[in-house]
């Protein structure tokens, strides 16, 4: 699935082939090598993610802007947490957090396997959790 990033200063798309692609090859790194804030691959200015999701109503849209993205750091080997950093409107900095995996590369060259499972959301390790936190904390998300 390709994702499309508009930049916020240059409005200049790109696209990323998949989230291991958007992560690794889209963000600036806030995270280090987990991913960051989304980075337009023109001026290296912020961009964001259009999450568009179609209300019951018909019709309907509710736009939402990921603005970052990052892997969340995990024993498991074969599933990959990450968080998206979202915000209302494109300008604005993030005030939600939207949780999702993928599940690891697949031989076969198959797409990723991306979405939340039939259980929920994946299972966080404390540790985890409390990288999330710390960066949240640092990035002036979430306050204590």
């Amino acid at each position: 699935m390709t994702i499309e990033i508009k930049c916020l200063k240059c409005d200049k798309l790109t696209y990323a082939k998949n989230i291991v692609d958007l992560i690794n090859d889209h963000t600036d790194h806030t995270f280090g090598e987990n991913g960051g804030m989304i980075q337009c691959k023109h001026c290296k200015k912020l961009g964001y993610v259009l999450d568009a999701l179609k209300l019951q109503k018909l019709g309907q849209t509710c736009n939402r802007h990921i603005k970052g993205v990052f892997r969340i750091p995990t024993e498991f080997e074969t599933v990959f947490p990450y968080v998206y950093l979202i915000s209302q409107k494109k300008d604005q900095n993030p005030i939600e957090l939207k949780i999702r995996y993928y599940k690891g590369r697949r031989k076969d060259g198959k797409r990723l396997k991306v979405g939340h499972g039939p259980d929920g959301i994946p299972l966080i390790h404390n540790s985890g959790l409390a990288k999330i936190a710390e960066k949240l904390l640092e990035m002036k998300i979430i306050s204590t």
